[in-house]
């Protein structure tokens, strides 16, 4: 799970929608915090947050040239402010749906994650996730292979790297 299922599930969501007229606001957040329930999306950005928390501990470690307990440290301190930030964006994002998702819209969309089909859905995102994820790091590494080696060639060829 990751960021970017949260950005399809967002995206989705968005354009599922109609901007809702006078609808009842309380009934819209209230059906928007159920539906992000259903999708697991604290789980998510908790995730995301675990690996993004060393991540930036390690830059920074660089930056401000921590030893290795205090980059540590630093890891264990944003691993702890990111949980307590947590509910505070949860509650944003389940105000983007209220605000840009109909009531309509939000109630389908939870009885379809109530649904068995929805249920399948979302107890499978993490196998998809970890398999587009590995998916994207193999083309990611044939692109730069093939990238780097036309680099070479070009540089090779008389300093016509960086010239197109």
């Amino acid at each position: 799970m990751g960021m970017r299922r949260l950005v399809l599930a967002l995206g989705f969501m968005a354009t599922l929608g109609v901007q809702p007229a006078a609808a009842d606001e309380a009934s819209r957040q209230r059906l928007a915090t159920e539906v992000i329930a259903l999708m697991d999306v604290s789980e998510t950005i908790m995730q995301m947050f675990d690996t993004l928390s060393p991540m930036i501990a390690s830059q920074a470690a660089g930056e401000m040239h921590l030893t290795a307990s205090e980059e540590a440290r630093l890891g264990e301190l944003l691993a702890e402010e990111f949980r307590t930030a947590t509910p505070d964006l949860m509650a944003s994002v389940a105000q983007a749906y209220a605000a840009n998702i109909s009531e309509q819209n939000l109630v389908e969309i939870r009885d379809f994650l109530q649904s068995p089909a929805g249920q399948a859905m979302t107890a499978s995102q993490g196998q998809v996730q970890s398999e587009l994820e590995e998916a994207g790091q193999n083309i990611g590494m044939q692109v730069a292979s093939r990238a780097l080696g036309r680099f070479a060639a070009e540089r090779q060829a008389g300093g016509g790297a960086g010239k197109h």
